[in-house]
């Protein structure tokens, strides 16, 4: 994950300092990873490490942070493919302030979301008794 976490940020600096064709090649490369990493990650998070959680905690509410964050970062990738297809139209200034906000709000959602399951939902995981 922090390997696709650096890319974001990279990305987004990019976006201002870069030429049109880097800045388009750091937010493909961006999306790619959100398609291929997070976006699966998330899926087994929601289909087996959740269930898992509440099964523990007896409730769904140990998890419905983790699952509002979902949310957002799915809503983050769907306007970051939106940005990628509109880049075909060269990149003003305006999109690039969209782009690098984008970007960034990315980012900061998806490390806040990772740094609560370690400190509140990975460690009901460590507290469990052996069935």
């Amino acid at each position: 994950m922090g390997a696709g976490l650096s890319r974001m940020h990279e990305a987004a600096d990019l976006v201002c300092t870069g030429s049109h064709v880097e800045a388009r090649r750091a937010l493909r490369t961006v999306v790619a990873w959100c398609t291929d990493v997070l976006e699966p990650h998330m899926a087994w998070e929601e289909s087996w490490l959740y269930p898992q959680i509440e099964l523990l905690t007896e409730t769904g509410w140990s998890t419905r942070a983790a699952r509002f964050d979902h949310g957002q970062i799915a809503a983050l990738i769907a306007q970051l493919r939106i940005d990628e297809a509109a880049a075909t139209a060269g990149l003003t200034p305006a999109a690039a302030r969209e782009w690098r906000s984008h970007l960034f709000a990315l980012e900061a959602v998806v490390r806040s979301h990772m740094l609560r399951e370690e400190m509140l939902l990975l460690p009901v995981l460590g507290d469990a008794e052996p069935r």
